[in-house]
């Protein structure tokens, strides 16, 4: 059970983390535009990386299942979108599962607002 899903960071040096929920479902499109919508750190993969986890832990942030980081995708339920920020493109993209093209960071949140 559980509602898994993902967001990708795909670092300037092609090398891609994942940041897991299981119960994160198609939550992770909100988080990612929050994350773009506050405009810190864009630039900055890293950082950008450690935003977008801690808003996916923010109401969890001592717990000890449900979330987690690894270097391969973790499960990934049918129908909750993969999302990929992508550092290797300039600018940064996101492509989301579904979507025809990667879109540039800094537009990608009205869109996936509307997603």
């Amino acid at each position: 059970m559980g509602d898994r899903s993902n967001i990708a960071i795909k670092y300037r040096s092609g090398e891609t983390i994942y940041l897991y929920g299981h119960w994160l479902g198609k939550e992770n499109l909100d988080i990612v535009q929050e994350a773009i919508a506050e405009g810190h750190r864009l630039e900055d993969e890293s950082y950008f990386a450690r935003i977008l986890f801690s808003k996916m832990v923010r109401n969890d942030i001592f717990g000890t299942t449900g979330f987690g980081i690894a270097p391969y995708m973790p499960d990934n339920d049918y129908g909750n979108p993969l999302v990929t920020v992508d550092y290797t493109h300039s600018p940064p993209t996101v492509e989301v599962e579904g979507w025809d093209n990667p879109v540039p960071l800094t537009e990608a949140g009205s869109l996936l607002a509307s997603a």
